[in-house]
């Protein structure tokens, strides 16, 4: 018979009482979690609190089936928290869901207001304790856990990643530039931030962020990229250009405080919130909307002018009439005063023909006389309509952000040597064409993104800038004489694919122009951060830039009239 003594009920609960104080350490975290090891520790669970930083915001559509699995089947993994400076619990690494659905069920109460089972049942658990290290371990630790399941909205995704750059940058006590950023970030766990949406994430929390929390869940990163931040930024640039009322941050801010989208949001749409700011904005400025869009059209084509240039550009034209006896549409009476325009403009700026650099004879059959112009309308109109005929390439030393790009058939000499040993007509016209290019681009301060390509039409590609270092919208000088040369230089093709395949194109790496085009993705957020944030491939702003009153202009049209003189130097040596 045995004499150990058996443990009464009391004395089994103060032991597992006592085992539950004690932490215990148990294996190592992944690489994402914010410590390197864990403890277990029991705590009452209306005692652990959400973390107040987290950043997701909206409501999870989870919560009620998270709540009935729990209630069903238990929390079958458990919750890490940690303790804060003041004592307090929060949750460690995401879990808010499964804490609000927690608390639910340990607040329950019967009719008679007494705690229920399931509340019984639910006051204490078991924790995964891990040490507070900072607050940027925290953040990030929310947000790597948030973004792996992939169920947080745009808005929360830009708040937390804002969130971050700002707390990194108070702990390493320098601004970071966005490579050194995403660095950061992997080095935190967190690696599923697309170096590409950032200038997208820090627009949409700085400028929009006084919309109501029900219309910011449903914002989508494409409805920021590819409509709002455009329309908002010509509309910015033409309120600050012509109104007296207020700074227009003030303004915008403001409207979107008092943006209405109907129950849950659910009247919201990107087009629907525009229309909403520019009734407003036209409120403002005592004009009919379809009024302020034909003055926001003719701003983007002449952000210089005045309100009453803008307003006799932009009236319509009645007697404009196809030959149906259809209205001209804006864009078609653009294109069409433009283009007689340009015709004019070119037959008297053809300065190529007595403006030949020594040594080099002007190809045969091209007139001498600087007054006497070609006059011929349909050929000029080519140069902007997207019918530039193909030169063939000619031999250039291929040049890339990181350094000189070998090319197996780039062989002969440079240009600079080429000219020495004497040109033909076409080489003549290239080098001439070139020189014009460089010019331009100086203008304008993009000549370090002006690359060779000999594959190219004209010899010559643009390379993608640095996000917002050529300004911040399509109002400013560099980036649209970025997108001129990128019109004149063949790389914005109609079909892509023909274009990727054709190897035309030099591969100056995963940043660099061709990759970036084969993704249709990255592509869009290149041009939401580094080329103003949107495309400029219509006519209309090729009329325009090549038509201004401008040193600019000038210079276009000498580069213009120089790939024309390539194109008919190429005519002709295929004849």
């Amino acid at each position: 018979m045995s004499n150990n003594k058996r443990m009464s009920t009391q004395e089994m609960q103060a032991l597992a009482a006592q085992s539950a104080a004690k932490p215990r350490t148990t294996e190592q975290v992944s690489p994402g979690d914010i410590v390197t090891g864990i403890s277990i520790r029991r705590l009452r669970v209306l005692d652990v609190h959400q973390y107040e930083n987290n950043p997701r915001k909206a409501s999870s559509s989870a919560l009620s089936s998270m709540l009935d699995s729990i209630r069903n089947a238990g929390l079958l993994n458990r919750l890490a928290v940690c303790r804060l400076p003041d004592g307090r619990f929060i949750t460690a690494k995401g879990g808010g869901t499964r804490l609000e659905a927690l608390h639910q069920l340990a607040s329950e109460k019967d009719e008679q207001g007494r705690p229920t089972a399931d509340a019984k049942r639910f006051e204490f658990l078991d924790f995964d304790e891990v040490p507070y290290t900072s607050e940027t371990a925290l953040l990030a630790a929310h947000l790597a856990e948030n973004l792996e399941r992939q169920d947080m909205c745009f808005w929360d995704t830009a708040v937390g990643v804002v969130m971050m750059r700002k707390e990194i940058h108070k702990e390493l006590g320098r601004d970071l530039g966005s490579r050194e950023f995403i660095s950061e970030l992997k080095k935190r766990g967190l690696s599923k931030v697309a170096p590409d949406n950032l200038g997208t994430y820090e627009y949409a929390v700085n400028q929009l962020h006084s919309l109501n929390s029900a219309v910011l869940a449903q914002i989508s990163r494409n409805d920021v990229r590819d409509i709002l931040r455009p329309a908002l930024s010509l509309i910015e640039s033409f309120w600050t250009k012509h109104s007296q009322l207020g700074e227009f941050p003030d303004m915008q801010q403001s409207w979107l405080s008092l943006y209405d989208a109907g129950p849950e949001a659910s009247g919201y749409s990107a087009h629907a919130l525009l229309s909403y700011l520019k009734e407003q904005l036209a409120r403002h400025l005592g004009c009919e909307v379809s009024e302020l869009e034909r003055l926001l059209s003719a701003h983007k084509l002449d952000p210089e002018a005045s309100i009453a240039q803008l307003k006799a550009e932009s009236t319509p034209n009645p007697a404009s009439t196809d030959a149906e006896g259809s209205e001209e549409t804006e864009d078609q009476r653009v294109s069409r005063e433009g283009l007689a325009n340009l015709a004019r403009s070119m037959g008297q700026a053809n300065t190529l023909r007595t403006g030949l650099p020594e040594g080099v004879q002007a190809p045969a059959g091209e007139a001498s006389d600087p007054g006497e112009g070609d006059g011929d309308a349909a050929d000029h109109a080519d140069l902007i309509a997207g019918g530039i005929k193909t030169a063939a390439p000619h031999q250039l030393q291929i040049k890339s952000p990181t350094g000189p790009l070998q090319v197996k058939d780039a062989t002969g000499p440079s240009v600079g040597q080429a000219h020495l040993q004497g040109l033909d007509p076409r080489s003549s016209a290239l080098q001439i064409m070139r020189t014009h290019l460089d010019q331009l681009a100086d203008h304008v301060g993009i000549r370090d993104f002006v690359l060779d390509a000999p594959g190219m039409p004209y010899g010559f590609f643009m390379e993608i800038p640095p996000a917002g270092l050529l300004g911040a919208d399509v109002q400013d000088l560099a980036v649209q004489g970025w997108w001129l040369l990128a019109n004149l230089s063949g790389q914005l093709p109609a079909d892509i694919d023909a274009f990727l395949a054709s190897g035309a194109l030099p591969d100056t790496g995963p940043d660099g122009y061709l990759q970036r085009l084969a993704d249709v993705e990255a592509w869009q957020d290149i041009v939401s951060t580094s080329l103003g944030g949107q495309t400029l491939l219509d006519a209309g702003f090729m009329v325009h830039m090549l038509t201004r009153a401008s040193e600019m202009a000038g210079l276009a049209l000498d580069l213009a009239a120089a790939m024309k003189l390539v194109n008919d130097t190429s005519a002709g040596g295929a004849a």
